[in-house]
């Protein structure tokens, strides 16, 4: 794991609400069919594919069709494309289509990163790339198949270019096309400034932190105490949770876990707490 230097020398306390940024698949990615130099095919909706001439025929025969075209739960503005190539004859092109697009990431969003995960959807087969790093690949013929990646470490500060490179393997058939459907999920912690934060660190103690054996948390504050503890990791997914509500210390064993970043989440009062840990 690649924690950036904000993790390793501030893992102190967030006060925040998890923010969300998606990068989905739309018109406005770039498409090339000729090996990623020219960047000049204009991506298609899958949905409006019946309304094109010149692949009629691939909506008829091959999929996707307009009904199967994948749309991913919570990625509403995500569009599955085609890219498409000219002329509009349907003579044989190539099998390979190449897809890009770039995002940028701020300083707040970059320093607070808690979990990215794609979803990707391709005919048919793949190769995912983030800032030039291969992060994803199949083989799979089943284009319907639905692939998931965790690309955490390989996002910058900054712009960040995503290139999936499809092979949609007709081979000098008519079916002159690459499907795509993709979601980026970054979730990211709004960091609030020093000042704002130094009052409630007072009341809370996350130690030893790094740690290998155990996380033990306090609460200092002789009203409120801690409560709905729960530990995530960079997927999102919960890996802990403490049954236990009302008390002012509590130990978490981590010596079977992964050496990982993770976030504590717990409340404190009605303050929903975010801490950093890092287990090695």
């Amino acid at each position: 794991m690649k924690f950036p230097l904000t993790f390793l020398f501030s893992c102190f306390l967030i006060l925040v609400y998890g923010q969300n940024l998606q990068i989905v698949s739309d018109l406005d990615w770039l498409v090339s069919d000729d090996e990623g130099v020219n960047y000049d095919l204009t991506p298609k909706n899958v949905s409006d594919c019946v309304d094109e001439a010149h692949i009629d025929e691939i909506c008829g025969q091959a999929y996707p069709s307009p009904q199967l075209a994948t749309h991913f739960a919570g990625c509403d503005d995500m569009v599955p494309i085609w890219g498409v190539a000219s002329p509009d004859n349907c003579s044989f092109i190539g099998d390979i289509y190449w897809f890009k697009t770039t995002f940028s990431l701020g300083d707040e969003e970059f320093s607070g990163l808690l979990s990215a995960n794609v979803r990707i959807q391709a005919d048919n087969s793949f190769d995912l790339y983030l800032n030039d790093e291969l992060i994803g690949e199949s083989n799979n013929t089943e284009w319907f198949q639905v692939f998931e990646y965790s690309p955490i470490d390989y996002l910058v500060e900054g712009e960040n270019e995503i290139k999936v490179r499809v092979n949609n393997q007709n081979g000098g058939t008519c079916f002159n096309y690459a499907f795509l459907a993709f979601c980026l999920d970054i979730t990211y912690d709004e960091v609030l400034s020093l000042d704002d934060q130094s009052s409630v660190a007072q009341q809370i103690q996350v130690f030893p932190n790094p740690t290998a054996d155990f996380i033990n948390v306090s609460s200092l504050d002789p009203v409120h105490t801690i409560r709905d503890l729960q530990v995530f990791n960079t997927l999102g997914e919960l890996v802990y949770i403490h049954t236990m509500t009302n008390q002012s210390q509590v130990s978490i064993p981590v010596a079977e876990w992964a050496s990982n970043l993770y976030i504590l989440q717990f409340m404190l009062g009605d303050q929903m707490i975010r801490w950093r840990v890092i287990v090695d």
